[in-house]
């Protein structure tokens, strides 16, 4: 059975890897925003602990989750499960390591926002592509 892969999986496959950099050096250096000087210190106190922090937790993690999908555009529900197994193990340590990061904290709520974007990730990209399309690949 010959496993080529598609050009369009590896440009996705690329951009998941590319996209989870650069998630996680956000989510993990004590102070992401300082590439963006004042203006970024601002914004990271603006958005703290309100809704925008929230929206941009799930929006990662939903983005996050259809790059992954896309890179692993394969049939059958063991797949599906690692994938979800995969990024759920991605958001609990993501979240759980800010605990012993200079001005990071673990935040309930962040972790909550994280799986929440994990499952409207998850259920947008079923709807994003037929499953007779799955068999394909």
């Amino acid at each position: 059975m010959d496993e080529t892969i598609s050009p369009s999986r590896r440009f996705f496959q690329l951009l998941a890897l590319l996209y989870l950099a650069l998630l996680s050096w956000m989510l993990l250096a004590p102070d992401p925003w300082i590439v963006l000087g004042e203006g970024g210190d601002r914004l990271a106190k603006q958005a703290s602990r309100t809704f925008a922090d929230y929206f941009q937790h799930a929006g990662a993690f939903l983005l996050l989750t259809i790059l992954a999908d896309r890179a692993m555009h394969v049939t059958g529900t063991d797949r599906f499960g690692l994938r979800v197994a995969m990024l759920l193990s991605y958001a609990v340590f993501t979240e759980v390591v800010q605990a012993w990061i200079p001005d990071r904290q673990f935040q309930w709520s962040d972790l909550l926002a994280n799986l929440l974007g994990i499952t409207s990730g998850s259920i947008l990209a079923h709807l994003l592509h037929p499953s007779t399309s799955r068999a394909d690949n």
